[in-house]
């Protein structure tokens, strides 16, 4: 029965964030764990739990979010499994309209051949920042830097 409880209760946790798909396509930088080489990658995120890597390795997966904990785990033409996981700085600002959402302190494993997930071998890190997105929504007028109210009017 508790086993039961706790499963149910990490189900009820892990919830998709509407953040991540607002703010996609991520830009995700990548470093190697041995060679240090570093790499950018686009990811992108739906609001349905997939995701997938703009560009031609065909690499897709799903994602979820508990708390401010991300993973995602994608599927490469290789058969290869990666599981990646970071922390998802909402970047607020003082008054609550700066900044642009970040993952930080990513870590990308693979699968062990075999059944030994115990200890997933860490091939890399990353961090990701969103491309474009604005925290302040469509009132927010470029040009004349002022809040529109609901009637699309500059406020007096």
């Amino acid at each position: 029965m508790r086993k039961a409880l706790a499963a149910l209760v990490a189900v009820a946790r892990a919830a998709l964030d509407p953040l991540l798909p607002a703010a996609s396509p991520w830009t995700l930088s990548t470093r190697r764990r041995w060679t240090l080489s570093r790499a950018t990658r686009r990811l992108v995120f739906e609001e349905n739990g997939c995701c997938w890597f703009d560009d031609d390795q065909n690499e897709e997966g799903t994602w979820e979010v508990r708390g401010d904990a991300v993973s995602f785990t994608t599927e490469c033409a290789q058969n290869v499994t990666r599981h990646y996981h970071c922390l998802l700085h909402r970047n607020h600002g003082l008054d609550g309209t700066s900044g642009r959402p970040r993952l930080v302190r990513g870590v990308t494993a693979r699968d062990r051949a075999g059944r030994a997930r115990l200890f997933r071998p860490v091939i890399g890190a990353f961090s990701a920042d969103a491309d474009d997105y604005d925290r302040r929504g469509e009132a927010y007028e470029e040009d004349d830097k002022a809040l529109l109210d609901a009637d699309g009017a500059p406020p007096r």
